[in-house]
């Protein structure tokens, strides 16, 4: 999950919000942090994911949530870098009120 917040501000976590699986941690929208992270995780999800019913795993599932105080160039840079990483399932979704309260 990325979380796009106000003033450049962007937060990544993994699973839910409640019981997060990593993160939540932030972020900055650079090839040195972003684009690491995605991919990092376009490589290690699918290693973590493996079962005998899918030898390859399961892909990289991002969920892009932005607060109303994000930008649209946050969005465009989120969307940038999911195509530099070849991320092949992604989605804008609406952000919860757990989420908003990451940039408080």
């Amino acid at each position: 999950n990325l979380v796009l917040g106000p003033d450049n501000k962007l937060q990544m976590y993994m699973g839910q919000i409640t019981t997060p699986l990593e993160g939540p941690k932030s972020l900055t929208y650079s090839k040195e942090s972003l684009r690491k992270e995605i991919l990092e995780k376009v490589k290690s999800v699918p290693l973590a994911t493996r079962t005998t019913a899918k030898p390859d795993g399961e892909p990289l599932i991002i969920l892009i949530k932005a607060t109303k105080e994000s930008t649209y160039k946050n969005k465009v840079d989120i969307m940038d870098e999911i195509a530099i990483g070849k991320v092949k399932v992604y989605a804008i979704v609406d952000i919860i009120p757990q989420e908003e309260q990451l940039f408080e």
